[in-house]
């Protein structure tokens, strides 16, 4: 006589119920073979801006950052949200450019055109 096959521990059932992958059953063996109402189904998705708002959108933050953040076309490791100094390995100050990543190389990369 074979067992009952018993379903996934509880954790594995609730994350795929939650991910709405499967509803959350009982295992038979119990005797008890309902399972719980299926998950609600996900608020849909935003609609996408268009290529034009998101140009124009990088463009406002490239000219932000070039003209509020970076000094003689170079770019520290971090700063504060008001832009009040910068900070790289073991320095402060806003004339600070750093040439390692995070700094100049990684601004550069960001602002290269994707084909």
């Amino acid at each position: 006589m074979s067992t009952p096959l018993c379903p996934p521990p509880p954790l594995v059932l609730a994350t795929l119920a939650i991910l709405g992958l499967c509803p959350i059953p009982t295992c038979p063996a119990q005797g008890n073979s309902t399972s719980a109402p299926p998950a609600p189904k996900p608020p849909p998705l935003p609609e996408m801006p268009s290529p034009a708002l998101v140009r124009e959108a990088m463009k406002r933050a490239t000219t932000f950052f070039r003209r509020e953040v970076s000094f003689a076309g170079g770019y520290a490791w971090e700063w504060p949200t008001d832009v009040s100094n910068a900070f790289g390995e073991d320095h402060e100050g806003l004339t600070l450019i750093m040439m390692q990543p995070p700094g100049t190389p990684s601004v550069g990369q960001a602002n290269i055109p994707s084909p």
